[in-house]
């Protein structure tokens, strides 16, 4: 298996984790004391469609497809494409295993191949 590239950075409000899209990041989880929060549409329109880096439309639709299959995350893009949060109380741990694991699968399928 092709390992990915990514990190995490810590604050004093919480953390993210990123995965490295060429000289470009994207992150894809960012927590909170209380919550969580997921990559959105707007997050992908402001910050990585960009000259040098296109996310394709069909990379955005599979990803809307694919997170309304985990529980928690069924109707995160009722707000049309504003950035997704849960409290953590909503959210089983099995869940959260299940959105890092697509979130992975998810970026090798669309940036790495």
């Amino acid at each position: 298996m092709k390992g990915i590239d990514g990190y995490y950075s810590m604050g004093t409000r919480g953390f993210a984790f990123y995965l490295l899209l060429g000289e470009h990041k994207m992150r894809a989880f960012e927590g909170h004391p209380n919550y969580i929060a997921l990559i959105s549409k707007n997050y992908v329109d402001k910050y990585l469609n960009k000259e040098e880096l296109i996310v394709t439309e069909n990379a955005i639709k599979d990803y809307e497809e694919k997170i309304k299959n985990i529980k928690p995350f069924k109707n995160s893009f009722k707000s049309k494409g504003v950035y997704p949060i849960y409290k953590y109380s909503r959210i089983k741990p099995d869940e959260l295993k299940e959105y890092f694991n697509f979130i992975i699968e998810w970026y090798k399928k669309w940036f790495t191949e």
